[in-house]
């Protein structure tokens, strides 16, 4: 009887490890295709793995399935935070397509990049603001103070604050985050305005206009 019940516990305790394990996708950017990423609706990208390998060893026509991966770590390290800080706590996230900038070394243009990431449920509490370049947007809490949870100066999808689908869909201010902490942190109030001179200009853009998103929380 004990025997039984130990492993009726066991049975439970590893089916209820196994449910709340976080479901991991998967993209496979091959060369001259720009990374996809993107959650159910309601959910946002957390975590983000960054690995790449040669095409012969991907199904680019699978791109949602994971391929077979380098063991050599040649992504420039800090392509790797700045991508995988990029799409996090988006629901939709393009990423540039594979390029030599992106390695230190093994800078072969058959290269893919995979991208692993896992996604959360929205939060009810956070904010999410998003107005398009020039113009400007006030963050406020009724109670408490501004905690700003992502700050995003650019353009990572085809169609916000334009009609015409962009071409170059990478495109961020790297210093935008931490201007918007260090301006709105702790305040009750916080005017922004998505313009370069205030935000950062942001690189690998097109001509099309950006757009300044802000997810925040009033603690």
């Amino acid at each position: 009887m004990l025997f039984a019940r130990l492993t009726t516990l066991a049975c439970l305790a590893a089916a209820w490890f196994s449910s709340s394990e976080a479901k991991e996708y998967y993209d496979v950017s091959c060369p001259g295709v720009n990374g996809d990423l993107k959650c159910p609706d309601g959910q946002f990208i957390d975590e983000v793995q960054i690995d790449y390998g040669n095409k012969k060893d991907a199904d680019c026509n699978a791109r949602n399935q994971p391929a077979a991966v380098s063991t050599n770590d040649c992504i420039e390290p800090i392509m790797k935070v700045r991508l995988a800080s990029t799409c996090h706590r988006l629901n939709h996230c393009i990423m540039p397509k594979p390029n030599s900038t992106l390695f230190h070394c093994d800078k072969s243009p058959d290269n893919f990049l995979q991208y692993t990431y896992t996604c959360t449920d929205d939060n009810p509490d956070e904010f999410i603001v998003k107005t398009c370049e020039g113009d400007s947007v006030l963050l406020k809490c009724e109670q408490g103070s501004i905690h700003i949870k992502k700050a995003l100066f650019g353009r990572v999808d085809q169609d916000t604050c334009s009609a015409t689908p962009g071409r170059l869909l990478y495109c961020t201010s790297y210093g935008a985050d931490s201007v918007i902490r260090d301006h709105c942190n702790g305040k009750t109030e916080c005017q922004l305005k998505a313009v370069s001179d205030q935000l950062g200009c942001p690189s690998h853009c097109d001509s099309l206009p950006k757009y300044l998103l802000v997810r925040y929380t009033c603690e």
